[in-house]
């Protein structure tokens, strides 16, 4: 196996110091040696002046990056990204941690297989992550298997190749505050031809209540149509069987479908007024990134029994018919794990 260096990305911004610190350590202990950690303060308001002068005066290999003005973590990254210098770099939120093996596991998979991407899974969360290698054909074609959160949304638990980013200029939309990591994500996918997938949680990811992905957002489905579309772009790029078809109409309603939840649940927790939601309802239904095909739906074998009901509201594009319906089919929505084994 060759060495290649692996640079780590952490931006920090005002996440508590000692989970700073716990990142950081994480990263230093890691069993692979070959490495740079630069570490991005964007703008932070705590002085960091002791944790800095601690770090970088026991390890040759961490730098601290300092921006005197907040720019948001999409541009600390996108910084990382031009001051790295490895062949493969790892992105890693100053909150969260990593487990010592990591780096190693994930090097040793991208090597040994010829991939162009490692995903692993992230201890927190519901979701599996599959074993193997994968064609892009093969990753895009069963979104119910792929496509759940740590396959898009996050590129944390993910080793990339750096020459990929900076070869064909893929950074992170500066101006989406949220579904920006699904588009970086699903831009780099484009100029990949295998993804290799680990089932082992290497990733430790801390919720935080402060997070940009808590609580209500008026421009949700506004994010969402870029995420949605980013997606979808790379479904359309292979042919696919109409099995695997009937699977990419059944995953597209079940993201449209946590469009109209989102604001639902704020209409549930009044934040906001029946007359906003069905304003927004409105606004969403004339989308056609959120127009549901329900034509074929009782032959489709992703759908569950009790998705039938939302998804003919949905393609009605009617506020009042989907909001009955969203009311009907609260705390019925099926499992990951059902959704899964179709």
């Amino acid at each position: 196996m060759k060495n290649n260096k692996v640079s780590i990305v952490i931006p920090y911004y005002d996440c508590p110091l000692y989970l700073l610190k716990k990142c950081i350590n994480s990263c230093l202990n890691q069993t692979y040696d070959n490495l740079e950690i630069l570490v991005l303060i964007d703008g932070s308001p705590k002085d960091l002046t002791h944790i800095i002068k601690y770090y970088e005066e026991a390890n040759n290999n961490i730098k601290f990056i300092i921006s005197d003005t907040n720019h948001g973590v999409s541009f600390q990254r996108n910084l990382g990204i031009e001051k790295s210098s490895g062949e493969y770099i790892q992105f890693v939120d100053a909150d969260d941690y990593i487990e010592p093996e990591m780096i190693q596991k994930m090097v040793n998979r991208m090597e040994s297989d010829g991939s162009d991407v490692v995903i692993c899974g992230v201890s927190e969360t519901v979701y599996e992550c599959d074993n193997g290698l994968f064609d892009t054909r093969t990753f895009f074609s069963f979104p119910s298997r792929f496509c759940h959160i740590q396959y898009t949304n996050f590129p944390t638990n993910k080793l990339f190749k750096l020459d990929i980013l900076k070869n064909n200029q893929i950074r992170f939309n500066e101006k989406v505050k949220l579904g920006e990591d699904a588009i970086f994500c699903q831009e780099y996918y484009k100029h990949v031809s295998y993804i290799s997938c680990m089932p082992e949680r290497f990733y430790h990811y801390v919720r935080q209540t402060t997070s940009a992905t808590k609580g209500f957002d008026p421009d949700y489905f506004k994010y969402e149509d870029k995420v949605i579309s980013a997606i979808e772009d790379n479904f359309s790029r292979k042919q696919l069987n109409d099995h695997e078809r009937q699977c990419i109409l059944h995953w597209h309603y079940r993201k449209t479908y946590m469009v109209y939840e989102h604001y639902f649940n704020a209409f549930s927790s009044r934040i906001i007024t029946k007359k906003e939601l069905l304003d927004y309802y409105k606004d969403i239904s004339e989308n056609e990134v959120f127009a549901v095909d329900s034509s074929s739906l009782r032959k489709n074998p992703f759908y569950l029994k009790d998705e039938y009901r939302s998804a003919k509201a949905l393609s009605s594009r009617n506020p009042a018919r989907i909001l009955r319906a969203m009311a009907k089919a609260r705390g019925k929505r099926a499992t990951i794990k059902t959704i899964i084994s179709k």
